[in-house]
């Protein structure tokens, strides 16, 4: 009988969740708003991302890479097996090492790259940005004499920096 109490009270609370909460209704999660997160934080969550998700495909590309050169080279006999745990069909431990660094390294060159882009690109939205929205500077000339007028000399509007 009271393995049964215990079961069905498990069950209860398992779905219920908020039982103890006063305002349980009024508390729901909101997404993140755009200001809420500073760039930098935004751009190093980015850049972790692409370095982190790109470090298996590196990894398996440079191991490939390595294997045909092996092969090629006449350093194997056979074509390395990347994914054998025996060191005659695969490699030694100094050469998983190399590949393992190699990757890493190229990883985060991927995501550097992407970064400084990134950062590229919003610095040239912003200058842009700021240049719409500055006023223009008219010149307007004066006359030399009461008899003499110049006729007043209205420049073109210059154009913004074109986008690349």
């Amino acid at each position: 009988m009271k393995k049964l109490f215990f079961l069905v009270i498990f069950v209860i609370f398992s779905f219920n969740y908020n039982v103890f909460a006063e305002d349980a209704v009024n508390h729901n999660p909101v997404p993140y708003d755009t200001e809420e997160l500073p760039d930098a934080i935004k751009d190093f969550r980015r850049f972790e991302i692409i370095t982190l998700g790109a470090f298996p495909f590196v990894a398996i590309d440079a191991s490939l890479g390595y294997s045909s050169y092996k092969k090629i080279s006449g350093k194997s006999e056979v074509f390395p097996n990347p994914f054998s745990s025996s060191a005659e069909n695969g490699y030694t431990i100094k050469e998983q090492k190399a590949i393992l660094y190699t990757s890493l390294g190229i990883s985060v060159g991927i995501g550097l790259t992407d970064l400084i882009i990134r950062l590229v690109k919003r610095k040239k939205t912003t200058r842009i940005n700021e240049y719409k929205a500055t006023d223009h500077i008219y010149i307007e000339p004066i006359a030399l004499d009461d008899d003499e007028e110049i006729p007043p000399y209205i420049p073109k509007q210059s154009e913004p920096p074109e986008e690349e």
